[in-house]
C-alpha cells in the first residue's frame, strides 16, 4: 500500500547489536517517491546520515537545511540526519539543479563533513568557487562531489566530476 500517500519512502531502524530488539523504527518522505541509496552511522555523535533521491516537493526538510527547496521537476537529491537513539530527524536538506539528481553514497569524516557523490543532468548544481570543475561537462550524467557541514546547513565544497560524453 502507499505510505505518505507515495508508493515508497526511506525506511530506517536501528536493532539492538544482537538482532533481537528493534530499537527503532521511521519513514522519511513525502507525497511522492523516495529512495535511500546511502547511509552513515557516527556513533561519536549519535547521528546516522542518510541520502538518496526524492521526487517529492514536500520532503521533510528543517529550517536551517543548505537548500529548502526542491528546485527541479524530477528527482532531487537529499540528505537527512536522524539521532541514533530515538530516530528523530534532526538535520535534512535538498540538494540539486533543475536537472535529474541522484545521491549513491555517503561519508563522514573525521571532522564530521558530510560527503556526497552522486549523478546530476543539472547544469546548475550547486557548485563552489574553488571546485575543481564549476560547470557541467555534457553528456547523459556528470559526477558530482558535495560536502556539507555536519548540521547540512552550509556546502563547503562542491564540484562536478567527468567529462563530455
Amino acid at each position: 500500500g502507499d505510505i505518505n500517500g507515495s508508493r515508497g519512502d526511506v525506511f530506517v531502524f536501528k536493532l539492538s547489536s544482537d538482532g533481537s530488539t528493534l530499537i527503532f523504527a521511521t519513514y522519511l518522505g513525502g507525497g511522492r517517491d523516495e529512495e535511500g541509496k546511502a547511509i552513515h552511522v557516527v556513533s561519536q555523535t549519535n547521528r546516522v546520515y542518510v541520502a538518496g533521491f526524492t521526487n517529492s516537493a514536500d520532503f521533510p526538510v528543517t529550517s536551517n537545511a543548505f537548500q529548502k527547496i526542491k528546485t527541479g521537476s524530477t528527482v532531487e537529491g537529499f540528505v537527512s540526519c536522524l539521532d541514533i537513539v530515538q530516530g528523530n530527524l534532526l538535520y535534512s536538506t535538498f540538494i540539486g539543479g533543475i536537472g535529474k539528481d541522484q545521491i549513491n553514497d555517503i561519508k563522514v569524516d573525521n571532522l564530521n563533513n558530510v560527503w556526497i557523490g552522486g549523478e546530476t543532468q543539472s547544469t546548475d548544481y550547486p557548485t563552489t568557487t574553488n571546485a575543481l570543475l564549476t560547470n557541467y561537462q555534457g553528456g547523459p550524467y556528470d559526477g558530482f562531489i558535495s560536502v556539507l557541514d555536519p548540521n547540512l546547513s552550509q556546502l563547503k565544497y562542491s564540484s562536478y566530476f567527468g567529462g563530455s560524453n
